[in-house]
């Protein structure tokens, strides 16, 4: 006793309807995989500039907040090796020793962040500045270019304002 017709009420989808979201879905995945595949690599030059970036506003910010001066470090390749550091101003403090006296006990810079940049990333001209932020939000100040492959950037961190700006050149 085989019951070869189909039974009423029943609910499901058919082969064709199966087949057709399959292939919306495969469209879909080929139009996006190569954008989420490129979202992830970054080009070096950029890296770098919000490595720049991104310490110099820590800087400035910690040095108004904190109301003490911090000092960054930007070495451009100078000898051989390109990177950044960020120091804390060094502290005095006062103290005192058993007999009345005062003594000031000085402490020596403390490091606060670094970064390395990526070798293919060449600097015009290669050099070491060193940049103090002020706690009134000013900066020496820094001009210089960045290049990669056939980019070129030029960085400058304006004195009054501390803050930084990236052109293509």
């Amino acid at each position: 006793m085989f019951h070869t017709g189909t039974v009423r009420g029943a609910r499901g989808f058919t082969m064709l309807e199966v087949m057709i979201v399959i292939g919306i879905m495969a469209m879909v995945m080929a139009i996006s995989l190569p954008a989420l595949r490129k979202s992830g690599d970054r080009e070096p030059l950029d890296m770098t500039v919000e490595m720049i970036s991104s310490l110099t506003a820590r800087a400035r910010a910690e040095a108004i907040l904190d109301r003490r001066k911090r000092l960054v470090i930007f070495n451009l390749g100078a000898n051989g090796e390109a990177g950044l550091a960020l120091y804390g101003l060094p502290e005095n403090r006062p103290g005192q020793l058993e007999d009345g006296g005062r003594v000031e006990t000085v402490m020596a810079p403390q490091m606060l962040g670094t970064n390395r940049f990526p070798a293919v990333v060449g600097f015009e001209p290669p050099k070491v500045l060193e940049v103090w932020f002020r706690p009134d939000g000013t900066c020496d100040g820094a001009e210089f270019d960045m290049k990669e492959g056939g980019r070129v950037y030029r960085f400058f961190l304006e004195p009054s304002t501390s803050l930084t700006m990236v052109t293509e050149q």
